[in-house]
């Protein structure tokens, strides 16, 4: 099985030349001059079991999902492929598990989530019809954090992985976004509650639970102890 990502000896980075996007590979026991690159790549995701590295490549401003295989260190393996339908515009990727692949794309100009198996079509993840993006998962806890539009915001949304519960984790008229996991049970993210639109600053939900009923609860406070995510100035 690979290692686990902390456990890597190279760290990869996206770097910009000419206009184009690539992933450089690094040693980090001897830092220096780059041991691998992948051309015309964007947006890196790795899987939980670090076996396989997900990325995003552009033609005319639309975004298609490829992936490689990955060694025991972190090395690609295998040539890229696509995993996403060349008509479709993919914005984000996240892994759900070792086997499926988030993907966030528009459909009619609306952004919203699906899933990639092993085989088969990317398949739509929510009826919903508000735009959704950004999806971020904790496998251990079994929690689909996800973007939402409500209105004129962004909110975050938890799902249970079967998705028969759906709680909202984020309230007031200020945005949230680019959640990203910290331990078990904390996520982190963007808000600009009571800063001005875009003027984002860092905050936290904590001990969140799996919403796997509709009934599900989730207990939820930022770092500075504003309620439901809104975060004092």
């Amino acid at each position: 099985m690979p290692l686990p990502r902390t456990e890597w000896k190279t760290t990869r980075i996206e770097a910009v030349n000419t206009g184009k996007s690539r992933l450089v590979e690094f040693s980090l026991d001897a830092p220096g001059s780059p041991i691998d690159t992948i051309d015309d790549a964007e947006s890196p995701a790795v899987s939980p079991d670090g076996s396989a590295l997900a990325f995003l490549r552009e033609t005319k401003g639309r975004g298609q999902a490829w992936m490689v295989r990955l060694d025991r260190d972190g090395h690609a393996i295998s040539a890229p492929r696509p995993v996403s339908p060349r008509g479709m515009n993919v914005r984000d990727t996240a892994f759900a598990d070792v086997s499926g692949l988030l993907l966030s794309a528009d459909e009619d100009g609306t952004p919203h989530l699906y899933l990639v198996g092993r085989a088969g079509a990317p398949r739509r993840l929510f009826a919903d019809p508000a735009a959704m993006q950004r999806p971020t998962v904790l496998v251990e806890g079994n929690v689909l954090v996800r973007q939402q539009r409500v209105g004129s915001y962004w909110r975050l949304f938890a799902s249970s992985p079967g998705l028969r519960g759906s709680v909202q984790l984020t309230f007031g008229d200020c945005n949230a976004y680019d959640a990203v996991w910290r331990g078990r049970s904390t996520l982190l993210f963007i808000s600009d509650c009571g800063r001005g639109n875009g003027l984002g600053a860092l905050s936290e939900l904590d001990r969140i639970a799996s919403p796997a009923d509709p009934g599900a609860a989730v207990i939820s406070a930022n770092s500075n102890g504003a309620p439901n995510g809104d975060t004092k100035p």
